[in-house]
């Protein structure tokens, strides 16, 4: 993963002091590479919270929030990182143009959850579950229901597949 997040930026620099544009195909896996990186540290964001959140969450319960401050910061630096995409050319500008467009919603999406994220985060950082336990189903609702913040941002990954699979 630590490659992938030096070799992006690094390859991307090197496309465009080159002025070489891309083809349709290596547009699309440098895409595709930028969109698995992600997902994977978000993921791992839901991964943490799974397992360090109970399902019961009283004013008793002892929750250490690390792992889930280490998943988020990665998942932030990963994401910026990937912006540097935006800039990539393509030969084919319809190409170029639908996927831009698609990964600027998918950013924004995937910056609110992680917005969202921290906020929980620093709930359980500062144990103020202990205060307002109330706040635990809002979290667990905001971020992770069906068509919430989660979701949203699965489902612009899911566009921009279907975007870069009919541009093979």
């Amino acid at each position: 993963m630590k490659k992938l997040q030096l070799l992006l930026p690094l390859l991307l620099a090197l496309l465009l002091a080159s002025g070489c544009k891309m083809t349709t195909i290596e547009y699309n896996d440098m895409v595709v590479e930028a969109l698995d990186t992600n997902s994977t540290t978000i993921q791992a964001t839901v991964e943490a919270y799974d397992q360090i959140v109970p399902n019961l969450v009283t004013e008793e319960s002892e929750i250490i929030a690390v792992e889930m401050r280490e998943s988020l910061e990665t998942a932030k630096i990963v994401l910026n990182e990937s912006e540097s995409i935006l800039l990539a050319e393509g030969r084919n500008e319809e190409q170029q143009t639908e996927v831009r467009t698609e990964l600027a919603n998918y950013f924004e999406q995937a910056d609110l959850y992680l917005q969202k994220y921290e906020e929980m985060v620093i709930y359980y950082e500062n144990h103020t579950y202990k205060e307002n336990p109330n706040l635990v189903s809002d979290y667990d609702s905001e971020l992770f229901d069906e068509g919430k913040l989660f979701d949203n941002f699965l489902g612009e990954n899911n566009n921009l597949a279907e975007i870069l699979k009919s541009y093979l």
